[in-house]
């Protein structure tokens, strides 16, 4: 499975993501709309402005649309801090569209996303441990408030992103082996190889540069210092910084 996912800082609202999302290419738009991401109910068809509209003031944090070939995307609203937007693809065929998800929300200054092969997104976030009998997991270093959560097959970035991070730019174009950059040059997609199926034969290169760059999550590092708990209490307490 594809997973892409767009933060905003901004004030946008549902209304306006969804007005995004129904430009995108028929294949992946959605057409139904839901407070569940496992039933697709046929008669909540988006197409029903009106119903729509009651159901979205209904449900003001967040909800799921579905497309016709499995595309699945969960709108989250907050009132604080950013909203942000997933999208889903069950068939890795449609993967070749994720730009086409970038470019449809980049009239909304989006501050940061990225498209990866799913076992990459828990490769760069989340940890796995046993302790004892016990075995443990924890999604790592999401927090956008603390550091940029990684790099991944598609990533994007934007000038106040790179800015409030203090990235080196230059250095990350050179590593990308494209860079698609729209609105007058404040938004980059930094693709880093031709296709999320390449994910473990570059995994070792982004490590490095994740590793080796201020400000970017790297588990490399966390897992070197969590190796040395011994006991969940001292697990716990580590690992409390990174969540």
């Amino acid at each position: 499975m594809i997973s892409a996912n767009i933060y905003f800082f901004n004030d946008s609202n549902s209304l306006m993501l969804v007005n995004c999302l129904l430009q995108l290419p028929e294949s992946i738009r959605p057409l139904y709309f839901s407070d569940s991401d496992r039933k697709i109910p046929r008669k909540n068809l988006l197409s029903d402005l009106e119903k729509f509209q009651e159901f979205a003031l209904e449900n003001k944090t967040g909800f799921f649309l579905h497309s016709r070939n499995g595309a699945l995307f969960n709108i989250t609203i907050r009132s604080i801090q950013y909203s942000e937007i997933s999208m889903d693809l069950t068939d890795v065929r449609l993967s070749n569209l994720i730009p086409d998800f970038f470019l449809c929300l980049a009239v909304l200054n989006p501050f940061f996303g990225y498209a990866c092969d799913i076992n990459e997104y828990e490769h760069r976030n989340r940890y796995f441990k046993k302790i004892g009998h016990n075995n443990i997991e924890d999604w790592l270093g999401r927090d956008l408030n603390k550091y940029l959560p990684g790099l991944y097959w598609h990533t994007l970035l934007s000038s106040a992103a790179i800015e409030r991070y203090r990235l080196p730019f230059d250095q990350l174009i050179s590593e990308a082996k494209r860079v698609i950059s729209v609105n007058s040059n404040s938004l980059h997609e930094l693709v880093f190889y031709d296709d999320a199926t390449e994910w473990r034969e570059n995994v070792d290169k982004l490590d490095v540069i994740c590793k080796n760059t201020e400000n970017i999550f790297s588990i490399r590092s966390v897992e070197a210092l969590l190796e040395k708990a011994d006991n969940f209490d001292d697990y716990d307490e580590l690992v409390s910084r990174w969540r």
